[in-house]
């Protein structure tokens, strides 16, 4: 680690080793953010309903109809969290210059 730095930045191939890691974990249920996304950011309304039913049987609680009217909300613009809620919409956050930076890089 550099002396100025405070903070330490690992390498994007050992980053991704660790999530990968958490999937054998008995404690740790991964989810795509592509699975969450609904028919409004370019997903699939079923896979985003299985995703949550996943996460729900998970956590050891009922699917029901709560739940579900939670799910279709997930697409919130108006949500502080929200940022642009399609699938790859990072492709046009990037210019082609670091594109190829960061796919040299991963």
């Amino acid at each position: 680690m550099h002396p100025k730095l405070t903070v330490k930045v690992s390498s994007f191939i050992d980053v991704y080793r660790s999530i990968l890691a958490w999937n054998n974990e008995p404690n740790c249920l991964l989810v795509h953010f592509e699975d969450l996304v609904d028919k409004q950011g370019g997903g699939d309304t079923d896979k985003q309903e299985n995703v949550a039913k996943n996460i729900a049987l998970f956590l050891g609680i009922k699917y029901d109809a709560n739940i579900a009217a939670k799910v279709s909300q997930i697409y919130n613009p108006s949500a502080r969290t929200f940022r642009i809620g399609k699938i790859d919409s990072w492709k046009n956050s990037m210019d082609e210059e670091n594109i190829k930076y960061l796919s040299e890089y991963c």
